[in-house]
Parts: structure tokens; sequence; C-alpha cells
């Protein structure tokens, strides 16, 4: 009896070893649940993952199936020139959506300063929306003067987030007007094409605005109507008017804006020469602190409602009483924990 116990432990014991080295000689990665296999591919762009393809059978065909489509010209530039071949690029991307399968799409990626013809970039954004795109990114892109229908489908999705994209409604150059029952998040972040901007979303919980250019238009103009709004990020140059009306759901409020870096002197007439000259010609020219000042207001005071408001080191130097020449009242901040923080210097926030 001791004897047979010995052997069916060995056994066991030689069965167990022989199953560890096969775990050893297989590809671990390849023996991932599918749905794990996607998530590592989604944060890889659209090139990389048909790369895939070719390690073995199982995953020839997984590409297909692949939530997040993520397109960047960066990867299709000439190795000894380092430039984009440009026909390459919309040859893939092309390629890509007629061999792919019909499943559903979580995100589409697209980032490009050249892929600009307007209805190859509908076909794209046609595609994802179709099967049911939660996020569109578009970086760099040139959709100026865009027909309705575009931005339309563009406005489908929860997500929307254009950065340096060219962009502006088909009817009018002044103004981009983004109308949707369905956005929930909207970001856009140095975009240019409009002086206006307008943004009327019913379902909105998330806006940013950024404009890191220096190109400043004082005669600008931002109107929003986001009754579901709770946070709202205001970032870079500012516009001259702000038509909002603060929603009770607004929790966070951060606002980071300047304006650009001119020499005060410049704006001031100081040639009086002529006594005779009307004294109109001799009024000095609002500097830009003051133009600063008056367009902060403008902001703060249609964000009474905020529970936490975040301004930058130079907002709080700049927004003085003898230069706003009234102060904003927050009546929100009157419950424990909900305050206006301003930062401890003028390179970061407070703490």
């Amino acid at each position: 009896m001791l004897m047979e116990g010995s052997i069916k432990m060995l056994t066991s014991c030689t069965a167990m070893s022989n199953k560890v080295m096969r775990m050893s000689d297989e590809d671990i990665i390849s023996s991932l649940p599918e749905q794990i296999l996607h998530h590592i591919l989604s944060y890889l762009d659209m090139k990389e993952v048909l790369l895939t393809s070719l390690l073995s059978t199982k995953w020839r065909n997984v590409w297909r199936s692949v939530p997040n489509l993520i397109f960047s010209e960066s990867f299709w530039k000439d190795p000894v020139r380092k430039v984009l071949v440009l026909s390459k690029f919309i040859y893939f991307v092309d390629t890509v959506l007629l061999l792919r399968g019909g499943s559903n799409i979580n995100k589409l990626s697209i980032t490009s300063s050249k892929y600009n013809n307007l209805n190859q970039i509908q076909r794209l954004i046609t595609y994802a929306v179709m099967r049911n795109a939660k996020e569109i990114h578009m970086v760099g892109l040139d959709i100026y003067r865009a027909k309705p229908d575009l931005l339309s489908l563009l406005a489908r999705v929860n997500t929307l987030h254009l950065v340096s994209v060219r962009i502006s409604s088909f009817d009018t150059q002044e103004w981009l007007h983004l109308k949707s029952q369905s956005l929930e998040n909207l970001i856009i972040e140095d975009c240019r094409g409009f002086r206006c901007l307008g943004i009327y979303t019913p379902q909105l919980k998330y806006l940013k605005v950024e404009n890191s250019r220096e190109e400043y238009n004082p005669s600008g103009l931002i109107e929003i109507d986001a009754p579901k709004l709770t946070s709202l990020v205001w970032k870079g140059y500012m516009y001259k008017d702000y038509i909002f009306s603060s929603p009770s759901s607004l929790v966070t409020v951060e606002v980071d804006t300047k304006i650009n870096s001119v020499d005060e002197h410049e704006h001031l007439n100081t040639d009086s020469s002529d006594e005779d000259e009307d004294e109109h010609e001799h009024e000095a020219i609002p500097s830009p602190d003051v133009v600063f000042g008056k367009c902060l207001r403008n902001i703060l005071k249609e964000l009474t409602n905020a529970k936490s408001l975040i301004l930058s080191a130079h907002g709080f130097q700049t927004a003085h009483v003898s230069r706003l020449g009234s102060t904003v009242m927050f009546n929100s901040f009157d419950s424990p924990g909900e305050s206006l923080e301003q930062p401890c210097d003028e390179e970061g926030w407070k703490k």
C-alpha cells in the first residue's frame, strides 16, 4: 500500500511539472481573455494593432473588434525624409473601416494636420456614430465651415474632445454652434476658425474651454446654455463677453485666464501737444489689466451658484475692487467645505 501511494504521488508531481513546463512554452498574453486583450490594444495606434495579427492565428482577427480606434499621422512618416505620406495614411484609415467587423466602438481618435478632406472626415465620423461610439477625439483637423450634418454627427456622442481643430459653422465664419441632446463632456482646446462660441447642451456636465494661443480677440463671445453643468474650466486667453446663466447644479469652477503680454504704456494716449484738440482724443485706452478685470467680472458674475471656485494667481491680482469696480458675491460659499480657493503664489494653487 505504501508503494502504491508513493507511485500515485510521483505520478501526480510529474503531471504537474509537465503542465508548468507547457505553460512556460506558451504565450501567456495570448491565453488572456479577449476582453483583456481588447483593453490592452485600446491604448495602441491602429497600425500597431494591425501588426499583432502577424503574431499567430489567434491574433489574426483580434483587431477587427478592438473598441478604440486610434489613428495618428505620426506613424505614417517617411523614415528617410521624416515627412508624412498622406496617401498611405488615408488608405490605411479607409481600409480599416472597410475590413473591420461590425462590433460597437467606444472611442474614435484621429490626429492629423493634413487629413482635412471634409468628405473623408464625415465618412469616418459617420462610421463611428453608426457603431455607437461614446467618445470622439480630434486633434489638428481642418473642418472649417463644416456642414450642419457633420456638426450634428459630432454632437451625438457623450464625449467630444477637440484640440487645435480649425472649425466653424457652415453658414457663418463668426460662430461655432454646438447643439446636442447627448453631449455630457465637452473639451475645446486651442481651436480656431470662429470668433464666437455657442454651446447649447441640456445634458452637459463637464465643460473645458482652453486657449493658450496669443491671438487675443477682445470682441469674442461665448454663450452657454447647459442647465445640468457640474464642472467648468476656463483657461487661457479670454473672450470679451460671456453669456451664461449659472445652473444650480454647478459644483466646481476653475478659472485660469489671461490676456496678451502687451506693454501697458502702448495702450495710453499721451500725446497732448495740441491743447485745442478734442479732449476725447487724449483719453487713455484701458490698460490690459483693466480689460482683463472687466472680462473676469463678466465670468465671475455668472458663476455665483458654484460651490467651489479655483482662481489663478493672476486672476486674484487683477480682480481688485478698484479694477472691477464692484464685488462679485458667491452666495454658495456658506456651507462647510465650500470655499473660494486662492493660490499660494503666482506659480501654483493653494494646496
